[in-house]
């Protein structure tokens, strides 16, 4: 950790957030189906651009990046939303397909994402949850998600991902909330060694959309969430 610091996000950093949005999203076996024409790289990186830029414009989104002492090069990055009790969470769908994604396989992942956080989204939950996320009286927000987090691989190994998700947890802390994340299969043990708690998940059979007996199978995406 010495040799990096940990800043919050500003509007200068958009293209290099975007950037390295994009390349977070290239292992991500459920995007080599969900746009078409893969990699289908303009495609990837305006729907990344157009992420990034509501995130920063957004009032309920904190973000920080890392960055490498010596070099100046943003390196990582965490960013997080508070949710209110003022309704269902946003999960992005409910308009038209962006363009480059695949109807169907776009429709899948958004009904999906949406029954996974259903239980997080309007103020009814709060009494069945109550214990679990430390909550005795209605607040301002409900929940906070960690939506977002990346170490480029060459920085890997130096406990910047802990330190950024340690912020994201007291950030929650501080307002007596759970802090909760959709986590992929690749993230699952580490935010399960941070302590995080799987409480529902959900699972895409992804060779429906696959070429016949080209190794798709089984992604799951977890809800997970820690006091």
């Amino acid at each position: 950790m010495e040799a990096y610091t940990i800043l919050p996000l500003t509007p200068p950093d958009l293209d290099t957030m975007t950037h390295l949005v994009w390349l977070s999203k290239q292992s991500l076996t459920v995007n080599r189906l969900l746009y078409q024409n893969w990699p289908n790289e303009a495609a990837q990186r305006a729907q990344c651009r157009k992420a990034v830029e509501n995130s920063m414009q957004c009032k309920d989104v904190q973000s920080w990046k890392v960055v490498h002492k010596e070099s100046g090069e943003m390196v990582g990055h965490v960013a997080m939303k508070f949710y209110g009790d003022a309704g269902q969470k946003d999960v992005g769908g409910g308009g038209e397909v962006p363009d480059g994604m695949h109807p169907g396989v776009y429709e899948m992942v958004v009904d999906s994402m949406t029954d996974l956080w259903e239980d997080w989204g309007g103020v009814r939950h709060l009494r069945e949850y109550g214990s679990f996320l430390g909550l005795l009286e209605l607040r301002a927000y409900i929940h906070v998600e960690l939506t977002h987090i990346f170490i480029l691989r060459e920085h890997r190994a130096h406990g910047l991902g802990k330190e950024l998700v340690r912020l994201c947890v007291e950030a929650a802390k501080d307002r007596g909330l759970a802090l909760t994340v959709g986590s992929e299969p690749q993230v699952h043990g580490f935010f399960g060694k941070m302590e995080f708690k799987d409480f529902k998940h959900s699972e895409w059979d992804l060779e429906r959309w696959a070429d016949e007996f080209c190794g798709f199978g089984k992604f799951r995406v977890w809800g997970m969430a820690v006091e």
